[in-house]
């Protein structure tokens, strides 16, 4: 059965997911916009992405995870296009970035001194 044929969104979301886990990867392609899926493609390969890239002109910002192919499929198929990293990765680079970051200072908050006590009614 043939997928229903929908126009190329101008900001498609491009990331890969798993057929078989640490096996085999396909890539399906959305609208950042809707969430709807535009197309899956049989693997997550540079070359794969570039040409489908190519097949759908119209393309002005490309969504992506981190894998390494997925960027370099947009350099070489839309060199004009602005890439962006999706929402899911960008929060989860961060709070890790956060919690190694406060990991690395924990001993600084031992340091500063015990705790505040709070201030009750009759003292403020």
């Amino acid at each position: 059965m043939a997928l229903p044929v929908r126009p190329m969104p101008r900001v498609p979301e491009v990331d890969d997911f798993a057929l078989r886990k640490s096996h085999r990867y396909a890539t399906v392609l959305t609208d950042a916009a809707t969430n709807v899926r535009v197309d899956v493609l049989a693997d997550r390969s540079a070359d794969t992405s570039a040409a489908w890239l190519r097949d759908h002109p119209g393309v002005e910002v490309a969504v992506r995870d981190g894998a390494a192919s997925y960027p370099e499929a947009v350099r070489r198929a839309l060199p004009d296009a602005l890439q962006v990293a999706d929402r899911w990765h960008l929060w989860h680079d961060l709070s890790e970035a956060v919690a190694k970051e406060a990991a690395a200072h924990s001993g600084c908050w031992a340091k500063a001194g015990p705790p505040r006590q709070k201030l009750t009614r009759q003292e403020t």
